[in-house]
């Protein structure tokens, strides 16, 4: 400023903070609106996301709690992205992953937390030497302290949509009340804490008859044998597409006692059965070309089904027998080591009374087929195969085509 007797009011000082800042607001824009221009034109279109047009799809907030454009925007790039963090304290950070570890030690048996955190320490020496010399973050400051904002809202639960690639964010007490009224539905019971020791050695013991009776090398022994188990965790995902957000429960068999036999069980049924079901679509777009196919629909109507539920309301001895009944059904299959009692057997240790948890309660299944179970999904779909079969006995009324998909 030039010389002069005359101070610089408060208000004169004011509008110059205004003028200068909104020139340079404007000089920004301009800097930023040409450079788009720029890229978008050696990009041959439109670069990075549209997040104003991806935000109603990707994201749905569905909680009490109003999300900040900058947290929006994080939960935008979806499931798939990697925050590569920059790393300066090395110390917190591996505290951070010891207190980070001690969290689930009460949901792991001794030996599978203690081979966990030798992992975790190798990984952590590991990521610790590659992003030494790592300078920037692939984040924004402002989304980073987004990340944290939403970490450490504990009153908010971030989970998957039951469709698509979609994010839920949900009151944390409206999903604990959504998982309960499944849970006091007639195919869940509560259990004792006991039961997953007494589960698994009721399991171990009639693989090591299969062994001792030669019915089972020792490869297929130690491959299906379980040791160290945690529960089956229970989680939910939202129906996005549905009034009032129903959720589906699903029960993670992954490191239980039964998720390895379930796996092992799955291959058999899988290569011995004998062909798919008659309504079998792989996909969308082979079922178009099925319905575009019919000729003779003059005066026929297209009636669309849907199974509430289908793998909790599936009847599992049922589907048990009607699975051993396709394997058995002439002569043993000589890909089938089993008799027909003893595979009926491992299939009803896999899939019945399975013990799981949720939050810090212990419940069993004690019927239906858990989704989540390597089993569940043909089991189900063997069960509606065979009552699919009783369509064929219609004498009037009997559907022209019958597609499930």
């Amino acid at each position: 400023f030039p010389s002069s007797s005359k101070s610089v009011t408060k208000n004169e000082l004011e509008s110059l903070q205004k003028f200068l800042y909104d020139r340079c607001k404007t000089e920004k824009e301009k800097f930023i609106d040409t450079h788009q221009k720029k890229l978008i034109k050696l990009n041959h279109g439109p670069v990075g996301q549209d997040y104003e047009h991806l935000k109603t799809k990707l994201v749905h907030n569905i909680s009490s709690y109003n999300l900040t454009l900058e947290e929006e925007r994080l939960l935008c790039r979806g499931w798939n992205f990697c925050i590569e963090n920059k790393l300066t304290n090395f110390i917190d950070f591996k505290t951070d992953m010891e207190l980070n570890a001690y969290k689930i030690q009460k949901s792991c048996h001794a030996n599978v937390f203690t081979t966990l955190c030798r992992k975790l320490n190798n990984y952590s020496d590991i990521f610790m030497k590659a992003v030494k010399n790592k300078k920037i973050r692939n984040i924004s400051d402002d989304e980073f302290n987004a990340n944290k904002s939403l970490k450490n809202n504990k009153n908010i639960i971030i989970c998957r949509a039951d469709k698509g690639n979609a994010i839920v964010v949900i009151d944390k007490i409206d999903y604990i009340n959504k998982m309960n009224d499944i849970l006091k539905r007639k195919q869940f019971k509560s259990a004792k804490e006991s039961i997953l020791k007494e589960k698994e050695k009721f399991m171990n013991k009639y693989i090591l008859k299969l062994h001792n009776d030669k019915v089972i090398d020792k490869e297929t022994y130690w491959k299906i044998h379980a040791t160290g188990s945690s529960y089956a965790t229970m989680y939910g995902q939202p129906k996005i597409h549905k009034s009032n957000y129903p959720v589906r429960p699903i029960i993670s068999s992954i490191g239980s006692y039964i998720h390895d036999l379930s796996k092992y069980l799955y291959d058999i049924i899988r290569n011995n059965r004998p062909s798919k079901s008659f309504s079998y679509v792989r996909d969308s777009f082979e079922f178009v070309k099925k319905v575009t196919g019919i000729t003779t629909s003059l005066n026929q109507t297209m009636v669309s089904f849907d199974v509430d539920n289908l793998y909790t309301n599936v009847p599992v001895h049922e589907a048990i027998e009607i699975t051993v009944n396709m394997l058995f059904k002439t002569t043993k299959s000589p890909n089938i080591i089993y008799t027909r009692s003893q595979f009926k057997e491992l299939l009803t240790i896999a899939v019945c009374d399975i013990p799981f948890r949720f939050f810090d309660k212990i419940y069993t299944q004690v019927d239906g087929v858990a989704m989540g179970s390597p089993l569940g999904p043909i089991l189900a779909d063997l069960f509606m195969s065979n009552l699919e079969q009783k369509l064929n006995r219609f004498s009037t009324n009997k559907p022209l085509t019958w597609i499930r998909y």
